[in-house]
């Protein structure tokens, strides 16, 4: 069976405790979050953002483009940041103040952990996982080997 087939099978199933119940439910937290996050950090309000309902309507396409132009968004608001941009406080709805940079933080953990969960997952139903490693990736966009 093709890689893309059985990854799609195995995103319907069910996952273990920490994730979304599914390896598509566990990327439709993770897109929601991160977008939720990049738009108060760019000033927007959070009721801007689409229901976390919505986000799991949207079929593994939608997904991965999402995630490459939020993950763009992020490389924009980062190399765009100025110490006031950073200090602002986000409306999240905890008992300390949480800032864009706490907010950065939080995107960078959060996702980690998730994307960790889900190849781990992924691995474990023999559905081959790509290798994460930043700098290898840069190696291969760079045309590097």
């Amino acid at each position: 069976m093709p890689w893309h087939r059985t990854w799609k099978l195995a995103c319907s199933r069910p996952t273990p405790p920490g994730t979304r119940g599914t390896v598509k439910g566990t990327l439709a937290h993770l897109a929601h979050v991160e977008y939720l996050y990049l738009t108060m950090i760019e000033g927007k309000p959070r009721g801007s953002v689409e229901s976390h309902e919505d986000y799991e309507a949207h079929d593994l396409a939608w997904m991965r483009r999402h995630l490459q132009e939020i993950g763009e968004g992020f490389v924009r608001a980062i190399e765009s940041a100025t110490p006031d941009v950073l200090a602002r406080r986000l409306d999240i709805a905890v008992k300390s103040p949480v800032t864009a940079r706490d907010g950065l933080v939080q995107v960078l953990t959060h996702s980690s952990q998730h994307r960790a969960q889900v190849l781990l997952w992924l691995s474990a139903q023999g559905v081959p996982t790509p290798d994460l490693d930043y700098v290898l990736m840069l190696g291969e966009q760079r045309g590097g080997s």
